[in-house]
């Protein structure tokens, strides 16, 4: 709500003015054979593999075309969606609605669905509260590792449940509660050196067996699996309570983070988005994927590279993790990719990897992709989407994951199609025409307003 002033030949009136406006942010994200899309009324889609339930159709069957996600118990549609992840473990799904309801769906072999046991779901259902009690509320962002999921409120607390101690203690602690011990109801995530908790979160970050977490304050702090660097404290020592990240080559923390990197896979890399426009990238670094040039772990935090291992890159808006490989999107809208490379980086099939930053091709290898506006990352591939709301992916496409109807392996981008394979799917729906109503008395609602 705003006021506005309207004045009239003798009068001046003050009135208050409700905007009603639906629309949520666009968003990408992909795990191992599938891949998600979010459109801006709230609706979620998923295409691939469905063998534990994860498309949220009430089956187990893939599927060669996007889908829209069924309700809870199968009853309509999720709607009013603003954020959501994909787990490649169990294959499972995660998300949270405008109301700040969480969901989840799909495998649960870890009680990774928030339901006080491990019985798989083939449609949404609502994630339950601390220790079981009722639902978690006010949740704004979701994420998830291979077999364990995360949330914050907007409290700023940070929620954990599932596995927490996966097959050894390499993969162990990503809950964040201080123990192994797996949980299959939300706990709260401890704080630094397990003191108290976390506080003022405003986004979590899911890796395969690691866990992290932005605060309002721009900095960062990691739990879990630590045998890469990811928890990038300097060590390779696992830890079962949060650390904050330090900063760039060891010296105090790092600062001014706006935006974590989700998982694709199994990059097990920490990859964040610093205020200045600059990527940051730590842990492991075998296929190239911290993009420095080389193919080093790091336990610290290190600048990315520009294209071809010139300076730095600059600008970038979003960044987004795939199997083994990472991306970053400028304000120019063009799309980076490097990391390990066949048919994943989108651009072109190739045996080597990209140890630094090169731009994505376009449509049929001609150009590169131009005028995107968010990008996600997948096991094999990835995904973008332009300004217009089209949408276009890249991948192995072993289960359909590409969304074109085919599973022919697809080294540069190609559009997605539509639901059931009908035209091509786009993001943006069409905001009806904005209008203005007045009571009568003191006040005026716009309807389909773009207030954004």
């Amino acid at each position: 709500n705003f006021e506005v002033l309207i004045e009239g030949n003798s009068n001046v009136h003050l009135i208050d003015v409700v905007v009603d406006s639906n629309y949520f942010t666009t968003s990408l994200n992909g795990a191992i054979y599938i891949q998600g899309a979010l459109d801006n009324a709230g609706g979620l889609y998923l295409c691939g593999l469905g063998s534990n339930g994860q498309l949220g159709q009430g089956n187990t069957t893939n599927s060669t075309n996007y889908v829209k996600v069924k309700g809870v118990g199968g009853s309509g549609f999720l709607e009013n969606i603003v954020d959501f992840k994909l787990g490649s473990g169990d294959g499972f799904v995660i998300a949270c609605d405008s109301g700040g309801k969480c969901y989840a769906w799909g495998g649960n072999n870890h009680g990774q669905l928030g339901q006080g046991n491990t019985t798989v779901s083939y449609t949404p259902l609502q994630v339950k509260g601390v220790g079981g009690t009722g639902f978690l509320e006010n949740i704004i962002n979701v994420s998830c590792g291979h077999y364990h999921s995360l949330a914050c409120d907007s409290s700023g607390n940070a929620y954990a449940w599932g596995d927490n101690f996966f097959n050894s203690s390499a993969t162990q602690g990503q809950l964040g509660d201080g123990t192994t011990v797996n949980k299959t109801t939300p706990i709260r995530v401890l704080g630094v050196g397990g003191s108290g908790y976390l506080t003022n979160i405003i986004q979590v970050a899911g890796k395969p067996h690691g866990s992290q977490a932005l605060s309002s304050s721009g900095h960062v702090y990691c739990w879990g699996t630590n045998r890469w660097g990811e928890c990038g404290d300097g060590t390779t020592t696992n830890r079962l309570t949060a650390v904050q990240v330090i900063g760039v080559g060891g010296t105090g923390y790092l600062s001014g983070i706006t935006k974590l990197a989700e998982e694709g896979y199994g990059t097990t890399v920490g990859l964040a988005l610093g205020s200045n426009g600059r990527v940051y990238a730590w842990g492991r670094g075998g296929w190239g994927q911290l993009g420095q040039g080389n193919t080093s772990n790091s336990s610290t935090p290190q600048i990315v590279k520009g294209v071809g291992g010139s300076g730095y890159l600059e600008n970038i808006i979003d960044v987004a993790c795939g199997g083994y490989h990472c991306f970053a999107l400028d304000s120019s809208g063009t799309v980076y990719s490097w990391g390990n490379q066949g048919d994943q980086l989108g651009q072109g099939s190739t045996s080597s990897n990209s140890v630094t930053p090169a731009k994505v091709k376009g449509v049929g290898n001609s150009g590169y992709l131009s005028n995107i506006v968010a990008i996600g990352g997948e096991r094999f591939g990835g995904s973008a989407m332009d300004a217009d709301g089209n949408v276009y992916a890249w991948s192995g496409n072993q289960n359909y994951q590409v969304g074109d109807g085919t599973n022919t392996i697809r080294s540069t981008p190609v559009q997605v199609l539509g639901v059931g394979g009908s035209g091509f799917l786009n993001l943006k729906v069409k905001p009806v025409a904005p209008s203005l109503n007045f009571d009568g008395f003191n006040k005026y609602t716009f309807t389909g307003a773009d207030t954004g």
